[in-house]
């Protein structure tokens, strides 16, 4: 019964780190897609601004796009999509339906504090569109140069590291508290064990000493046999 016990406790452990492991790729996930989609604004800012391409402009437009909704979301998007969009390799990626990620931070029942992290990231990085867009117009104008010193500006950089602050404590905090669950698991699942192969231990004691009783107790007297008259 107590080994079962132990296996009841070895299986508890592998279902709740296979658990936590599914929490933890899912909001670090939605966490890396709101980085990714910073980093792919500045990219395609940049090089619109550096080459004047009106393609560069369309990407940084739909990467807005799809973060608020506005149209559907690729399949994969949290992969390498735009790396290989560009040179022409996803022509027949399929999309899923369009939804703001901050809808889908709020619908991963992650905790308040952690969807304000997320959502003050996202609106430093909305903030962030306005001065590319400035970018934008000194470009149309023929002003590139201006243009790009102002993406490579010491106040671009700034409001790039605002944008990722809350990203990383937002991560920090998520391994923290996984850690932090994984542990409480492990120790409630060594606990159990050793309460098991304690009730083992002392079961066997028990049963050692049951017969060593019955080996050293005395026989009781047979009762004499009448002797014939």
């Amino acid at each position: 019964m107590a080994a079962l016990v132990a296996v009841f406790a070895l299986y508890g452990l592998f279902d709740t780190i296979e658990s936590k492991t599914e929490v933890r790729t899912s909001l670090m996930s939605l966490a890396g897609e709101l980085r990714q989609s910073s980093d792919d604004l500045t990219r395609f800012a940049r090089t619109y601004a550096a080459t004047g391409n009106d393609d560069y402009k369309k990407r940084y437009q739909a990467v807005l796009d799809i973060r608020e909704g506005k149209v559907d979301r690729p399949e994969g998007y949290e992969h390498v999509y735009w790396d290989l969009e560009q040179i022409g390799l996803l022509t027949d990626n399929k999309n899923s339906s369009g939804i703001p990620i901050l809808t889908r931070l709020r619908e991963s029942g992650m905790d308040s504090y952690m969807v304000d992290l997320l959502a003050k990231s996202k609106a430093r990085s909305d903030e962030l569109a306005a001065l590319e867009r400035q970018a934008f117009a000194l470009v149309e104008i023929g002003f590139t140069d201006k243009a790009v010193r102002i993406l490579f500006s010491d106040e671009y950089h700034s409001a790039k590291g605002q944008i990722m602050e809350p990203i990383r404590h937002f991560q920090m905090r998520v391994d923290s508290e996984t850690r932090a669950d994984l542990a409480a698991a492990i120790q409630d699942t060594r606990d159990t064990i050793r309460v098991s192969i304690a009730s083992v231990a002392f079961s066997l004691i028990l049963g050692c000493l049951a017969g060593l009783y019955r080996r050293v107790k005395p026989d009781e007297e047979e009762p004499e046999a009448l002797s014939p008259e």
